[in-house]
């Protein structure tokens, strides 16, 4: 299971189609800097791309850290290591993205709810409520959140509005946001649900800065629908901008929150602590002519590592020669040969059984396969590649082979000797 229960969907304000770097910058972020203890290792690995819409699809979890040993070997340049720390940086990364970009689904049998009753139609219209705000207090007994509200616009004045949620006691403002509402009773959603406290006092309001708006309301109270988890309070409003909000009574305005269960907003993930027991080299200074030299030598040295290292690769994948390891005669039936790092083996038959079948050709063509050949290192192996000439050079091409299997049929016997890259 991700860590969403009933998956994810793109956060509000993110394009489905965007494209998210998974590499350096997040994982700056994770870090909290551009230097920290990883950075030696983070330039051994290329960034990816994911389209918003398939990271929230995917509902990763945030990995665990890799072990201590993974760390060591890893700066040891062990390359299976490597591919394991990338792996799991790729994981990390992904997570962290995935909690930026992305939100929990609400529970499917869950339905999102209002405090008052829609759709709601006030008896009165308003004068212009420009410098006014308008709004409606309750208290959540559990936590929820709020995803925006309704609200019921006469006429279409000049500007934007905002609506807002504050939290009682004064007035501290938690979000602001600006809309553009249209005429009737219509659904506005903040761009990220905001979370709510259970017995906090709250308000959701809309703030009119312009010139031409006009609400519906009525004057007098209206029994607001009863949901469970939330208490309404009273209608409220204020004739500036600033000042704390005054009870509006009797009367009821269209002010309306919308509530729905948690989102689940995944939580920030945490960077790999260096672990104790994991001693690194002290950054080096660099504020003379000598200490600069040095560095460039220490860097010569890592240049020379790296191109013996680089022709160590290319002379595995593509060898300048080669070379023969000592032969193993007499060999029948079915065995291995130790030959750590080979890359082939030729095969000599010295004895093919007076009766086996071939073609007319030089040299003949033994059918069928008078034998096989695989590279192995003890627990898995190569295909089968079959044996058809009497003096034969198969090539492996397995670069983690310690062994050579050879399979002979009855009667055969051969001579094997290992090729190994020349150096």
């Amino acid at each position: 299971m991700g860590t969403c229960a009933s998956g994810a969907s793109v956060r509000g304000g993110v394009s489905p189609t965007k494209q998210i770097e998974i590499g350096g910058d997040l994982w700056r972020t994770l870090m909290g800097g551009s230097v920290n203890w990883w950075d030696y290792l983070v330039s051994f690995f290329q960034p990816t791309y994911v389209e918003a819409s398939a990271l929230c699809t995917a509902n990763p979890v945030d990995p665990g850290d890799p072990t201590l040993a993974d760390w060591v070997n890893a700066i040891g340049r062990d390359p299976f290591t490597l591919l394991t720390i990338n792996k799991w940086w790729e994981d990390k990364l992904s997570y962290l993205a995935f909690t930026q970009n992305c939100v929990c689904n609400s529970p499917p049998a869950f339905t999102c709810t209002t405090l008052l009753n829609h759709p709601w139609a006030g008896g009165s219209t308003s004068s212009d409520v420009q410098n006014y705000r308008w709004g409606v207090e309750f208290v959540p007994s559990v936590d929820m959140w709020c995803y925006g509200g309704y609200l019921e616009i006469a006429t279409v004045g000049s500007g934007t509005v905002q609506h807002g949620i504050a939290e009682s006691g004064g007035f501290a403002l938690l979000h602001l946001e600006t809309i553009a509402p249209t005429i009737g009773d219509n659904r506005y959603f903040f761009a990220t649900p905001q979370k709510l406290y259970g017995g906090h006092t709250y308000k959701y309001y809309y703030q009119f800065a312009n010139a031409g708006w006009h609400i519906h309301y009525d004057t007098f109270n209206t029994t607001p629908t009863t949901i469970a988890g939330v208490s309404y309070l009273k209608h409220v409003y204020q004739s500036d901008l600033t000042s704390p909000f005054i009870d509006f009574n009797p009367g009821t305005t269209s002010p309306d929150p919308l509530f729905c269960p948690s989102p689940g907003t995944p939580p920030f993930p945490v960077g790999p602590v260096q672990p104790s027991d994991l001693t690194l080299p002290v950054p080096p200074t660099c504020t003379t002519t000598a200490d600069l030299c040095t560095q460039i030598n220490a860097l010569m040295e890592r240049v020379i590592w790296l191109q013996r290292n680089l022709s160590i690769l290319q002379n595995r994948a593509a060898p300048y020669g080669f070379t023969a390891g000592s032969g193993s005669t007499g060999l029948t039936g079915s065995g291995t040969l130790a030959a750590l790092g080979a890359v082939g083996v030729i095969v000599d038959l010295t004895t093919v059984p007076a009766t086996w079948g071939s073609t007319a050709e030089t040299p003949r063509h033994l059918i069928p396969s008078i034998g096989s050949i695989q590279a192995t290192d003890g627990t898995n192996f190569t295909a089968n590649q079959q044996i058809h000439y009497e003096r034969q050079i198969i090539m492996l091409d397995a670069d983690w082979c310690t062994d050579i299997r050879y399979n002979l049929r009855a009667g055969a016997v051969a001579t094997l000797t290992p090729l190994f890259p020349l150096a």
